[in-house]
């Protein structure tokens, strides 16, 4: 998938929409976690983590690296 990948700046761009989702999954789910259930940091950081990261990488294989037909 990400062999011999040519880098555009689009790509670029691309890469770093990718972790938006991400990015918000996290801070949602540490909130939620620590203020609303009032359960450990940790805990809520490695939850978010587990959520957010295959997150990302579905949106960074189908929205940057798709094979054009």
């Amino acid at each position: 998938m990400f062999k011999d990948e040519n880098i555009s700046i689009i790509k670029f761009f691309k890469i770093c929409l990718s972790y938006i989702p991400n990015f918000l999954i996290q801070i949602i789910c540490v909130f939620v976690i620590v203020s609303i259930l009032e359960m450990n940091k940790l805990f809520a950081y490695f939850l978010s983590a587990i959520i957010g990261v295959p997150i990302t990488y579905l949106f960074l294989l189908l929205f940057t690296f798709k094979k054009r037909k």
